[in-house]
């Protein structure tokens, strides 16, 4: 009754939610795919778990699991404490991840509980053996140890009440500290960014930017961050996780000089000559934010459309005409921006590849 909510972390096994929920007699939060797991999925649904549905987007899982939990903790005679793995996904337990808010939204008091296991086959990540291979090196040892660690009950205070983030937060920091490793601002997104780059032939580290800060610094959403991995992947033509200058100006088919030199730099802030994938996306993030504005877009959108209404390839090719640009280069850029009929549709289509706002401002505006 003193802790409604217990959350266990580092979460480095399919096992914790079966070793810990049994041994509590707990009710375990768990991914819906979860109890049609072989073996452990039978355990899962003996604790009664509260279910979580990824495939809907962030908000509605956590307002739903939410809503769960408090009709789970009203109903009458409750004696079950809700276990929380709060990092959200399987780790090498190696460090905490970033805690989701879900346990901690509705601002009562945890109990955080620490997970150590004797031997790191024990484990299961997304990169290491399969769940099967781990489960049976498990059964295949002579003693399998997990420890248990129960810290004291923590109370939050009126600020941690009000902002879900921060105590999630702050008992991240208070865990990491008793366990005596790293905590780190990675998340769940970041793993599904992991998977995605190594689908794409990518370094397994490639996506990994600490998606919950790019995300605030940024505004993005997953989906974005997805589709800039995409594109990313496609200009990595060697598959070692940077874009080289070459395949930079291959990808625009504008010609090499001065103009797509400066643009490559507005990406690579590390002066390495090389882009790495966070390096990509806030090079996207800022270069959106200098889209052509408002007073210039009539402007610009008078020269591409050439008089026509519309911009369509041959107005390009007329805007372009006597410039140094490629016929590939005014092909790709009328793939972007055909048949813009005003200079708001322009703004919000060149949003799509920002690059060539920067190179068609450079190339138009700074003769104007």
């Amino acid at each position: 009754e003193e802790a409604p909510i217990l959350v266990a972390a580092p979460h480095s096994s399919f096992m914790d939610v079966v070793l810990v929920a049994t041994n509590l007699f707990g009710t375990a939060v768990a991914k819906a795919e979860s109890i049609n797991t072989p073996l452990t999925g039978r355990f899962i649904k003996l604790t009664e778990p509260i279910l979580v549905e990824r495939s809907i987007k962030g908000e509605t899982v956590a307002k739903g699991v939410v809503e769960k939990v408090r009709e789970r903790l009203d109903t009458p005679g409750r004696k079950k404490q809700i276990l929380f793995f709060p990092e959200g996904t399987v780790t090498s337990g190696k460090s905490l991840i970033t805690f989701k808010t879900g346990a901690f939204q509705l601002g009562l008091p945890v109990q955080p509980c620490l997970l150590r296991y004797g031997s790191p086959w024990q484990t299961w990540t997304f990169l290491g053996p399969s769940g099967l291979s781990a489960f049976a090196l498990t059964l295949a040892s002579i003693h399998s140890e997990l420890a248990v660690e129960y810290l004291p009950v923590y109370e939050p205070s009126e600020e941690e009440k009000a902002d879900a983030k921060l105590y999630a937060n702050n008992v991240q920091k208070l865990m990491s500290l008793a366990l005596g490793r790293p905590g780190t601002q990675h998340s769940y997104e970041d793993a599904r960014l992991m998977q995605r780059g190594i689908k794409l032939g990518l370094p397994e580290d490639t996506a990994l930017l600490e998606y919950t800060v790019a995300k605030g610094m940024t505004g993005l959403s997953f989906d974005d961050f997805l589709e800039l991995l995409e594109r990313f992947a496609l200009l990595d033509t060697d598959k070692d996780g940077y874009i080289m200058p070459d395949d930079f100006q291959s990808d625009l088919c504008w010609p090499a000089g001065e103009d797509v030199n400066e643009l490559f730099n507005e990406y690579d802030t590390s002066h390495r000559g090389k882009i790495d994938y966070r390096e990509f996306v806030m090079g996207y993030t800022d270069l959106c934010k200098g889209l052509i504005q408002s007073d210039a877009s009539s402007g610009m959108f008078r020269a591409l459309c050439a008089g026509e209404g519309a911009i369509s390839l041959q107005t390009l090719k007329a805007a372009f005409k006597g410039c140094s640009c490629s016929e590939d280069a005014v092909q790709r850029l009328s793939t972007c921006l055909h048949d813009v009929k005003s200079a708001d549709d322009l703004r919000s289509r060149l949003r799509q590849r920002p690059e060539y706002s920067y190179l068609t401002q450079r190339r138009f505006l700074s003769s104007a």
